[in-house]
C-alpha cells in the first residue's frame, strides 16, 4: 500500500477503527482472490462482534436479573423479554455509531469505554481476589475443584505480579494520555470530558458500593470493614470474637 500510494508508511498505517475499517479492507483488496478475501475478514469481523456482544451482555443481564431476582421470580419467560429489552436499547445506542459523523463517536466510546475502566476493574478483582478473600483461601477453593493446588509462580502473579503490571500499565496511560483525535480531527475538550465521564461510570461503581456496603454493615468501623472483607462464612466468628483473619500480617503476606 505505501508503495501504491507513493506515501511513507508511517502514514499508510493508523491506529484504532481506521486500522480495521480502512487499512485492512484496502490491504486485502490487492491479494489474489481479493473477493474471498474480503467475504472471510468481514465475517470474521462480524463473528467477533457477536461474540464479544453476547459475553458483555450476558454479564449485565445475569447481573440486573440477580440484583432484582424477586422482580423477575416465578414471571413467565421474563428472561427472554428483559434480553429482547437490553438489546433493543443497546441497538438504539449503537446507531450513533452509523450516522455520518459516527465513526467519531466510534472512537470516543472505542478508546475511553474499553480501556482503562476494564484494566482497573481487573485491579480490583485481584486485589479482591488475592489480598482481601486471601490467596490461602482462594488456592483451597482451587483445590477443591481441581484436585491441585496452584502452583508458587501462579500465586505469586496472582498477588504480585499482575497487580503490579497493570497499575503500570494504568499509570503509563494517565502519564502519557494525548489528545483524543481521529486522523487530522482533534476532538474538543467537552467530547474529552464526556469519555472520561465515560471511563469513570464503570470505575467508580466498585469503590462506591464498597462504601455502600461497609455503611450497611452493623459494628464499630473495624468490624464493619472486618465483615465487609471476609467471607459470609467468617462473620459469625469475626462477631463473636471480634478479630478477623484480614487484620494479621500472615493473611497479607501469605504466598
Amino acid at each position: 500500500m505505501s508503495y501504491k500510494q507513493g506515501v511513507p508508511i508511517g502514514d499508510v498505517a493508523t491506529e484504532g477503527p481506521g486500522l480495521v475499517f480502512q487499512v485492512y479492507p484496502e490491504a486485502v483488496a490487492t491479494l489474489p482472490g481479493s473477493q474471498l478475501w474480503a467475504i472471510l475478514f468481514f465475517f470474521m469481523l462480524i463473528m467477533l462482534g457477536v461474540d464479544s456482544a453476547m459475553g458483555g451482555l450476558e454479564c449485565v443481564i445475569t447481573g440486573l436479573m440477580d440484583e432484582f431476582s424477586s422482580f423477575f421470580k416465578n414471571k413467565k419467560y421474563s428472561r427472554e423479554i428483559f434480553t429482547l429489552g437490553i438489546i433493543i436499547c443497546s441497538f438504539c445506542v449503537a446507531l450513533i455509531n452509523v450516522t455520518p459523523g459516527g465513526i467519531y463517536m466510534f472512537h470516543l466510546f472505542d478508546t475511553y469505554s474499553a480501556g482503562i475502566s476494564l484494566l482497573c476493574s481487573a485491579i480490583f478483582e485481584a486485589v479482591a481476589v488475592s489480598w482481601f478473600y486471601g490467596l490461602d483461601r482462594f488456592s483451597q477453593d482451587v483445590e477443591a475443584m481441581l484436585g491441585m493446588k496452584p502452583g508458587l509462580y501462579w500465586r505469586v502473579c496472582w498477588k504480585f505480579v499482575s497487580p503490579s503490571f497493570i497499575i503500570g500499565v494504568v499509570l503509563f496511560g494517565l502519564f502519557h494520555h494525548e489528545p483524543l483525535h481521529y486522523n487530522d480531527y482533534f476532538y474538543p475538550s467537552w467530547a474529552e470530558w464526556i469519555g472520561w465521564a465515560l471511563t469513570l461510570s464503570s470505575i467508580i461503581m466498585i469503590p462506591l458500593f464498597a462504601i455502600i456496603q461497609i455503611c450497611k454493615t452493623k459494628g464499630s468501623l473495624t468490624e464493619r470493614l472486618a465483615l465487609s472483607i471476609s467471607p459470609v462464612e467468617e462473620h459469625e466468628e469475626i462477631r463473636r470474637t471480634k478479630l478477623a483473619k484480614r487484620f494479621k500480617a500472615k493473611h497479607w503476606f501469605y504466598v
